[in-house]
Formats: C-alpha cells, structure tokens, sequence
C-alpha cells in the first residue's frame, strides 16, 4: 500500500509528464493565467474571477482526462483499430467542450466589464507594479513554453 506522500509524489510526476509532453496542456495553462491575470489586473469580482478559475479547471482536468484515455488506448493496442480512435476523438472533445465552456464564460466575464478593464489594469499596475510585474512575468513565461517547446 502507498503512503500518502508516495500518492502525491504520483500525481506530481503524472502532471509534470502531462506539463512535459502535451503542448495543448501548456497553452491551455497560458491561457488560464493571462485570464487570471486579466482577472485580478483588472479588479474583476471575487465571484467573476471564481467562474473563470472554474472554467479553467474545467479545461485542464478534460485535457488530464484525455491525456490519461490517449496513454491507456496506445498501451492497448500498437496497430490502428477503429474504436481506439474512437476513445481518442471522444476524449478529444471532451476537451473541446471545456475549452467552448471556458471561452463563453470569459465572455460573460470579460465583455460586460470591458469599458473598465484598461483602466483597472492601469491603475492596478501603478498601485501593485509587483503584483502586474509577477503577473507579466508568469503569463509570458508559460507562453513562450507553450510554443517554443515542441
């Protein structure tokens, strides 16, 4: 039996392998952080900020999910097999619609909010230049692991 360190040391090593590997999953972590960071640079509310953490999450755990169905169907099988494609295509669009729920969310959040949102962020950047520097940082960080890496 696993002790619970051992556990976490599992499921630290799945996501490092996920963050390794799968390149829609550091575009899929870019995007959540430049939402994120609009977020909290542009003092959207707790609550708003809440549904656009959820739809990010929502993202990240379907493309985990997939990650996982894509390994397990390529240790089943090493020649084409129709319902092996089939696995992955589905898996495939369970990621799609998460990434449909995340972009339907940001636009309930972020368009309403619009004729505010550069002013929040500037002032935010002139009260917490630290906080906008850490968030420019971070955001163009994941960015450029996100398509430079192959």
């Amino acid at each position: 039996m696993r002790t619970l360190p051992e556990s976490f040391k599992n499921a630290v090593s799945g996501l490092t392998y996920i963050w390794l590997t799968e390149r829609n999953m550091r575009i899929h972590l870019a995007t959540g952080a430049t939402a994120l960071g609009l977020a909290f640079l542009g003092r959207i509310s707790l609550v708003k900020s809440l549904f656009v953490l959820s739809a990010i999450l929502v993202v990240i755990l379907s493309e985990v999910v997939n990650t996982a169905i894509e390994s397990l169907v390529d240790l089943s099988t090493t020649e084409y097999h129709p319902l092996a494609a089939k696995c992955k295509d589905i898996a495939a669009g369970a990621v799609l619609l998460g990434a449909c729920y995340a972009v339907l969310v940001g636009l309930a959040v972020f368009v309403p909010e619009f004729p505010s949102l550069a002013g929040n962020i500037v002032l935010s950047i002139s009260e917490r230049p630290l906080s906008a520097g850490f968030w420019t940082v971070l955001v163009a960080a994941l960015w450029y692991e996100a398509l430079a890496r192959r």
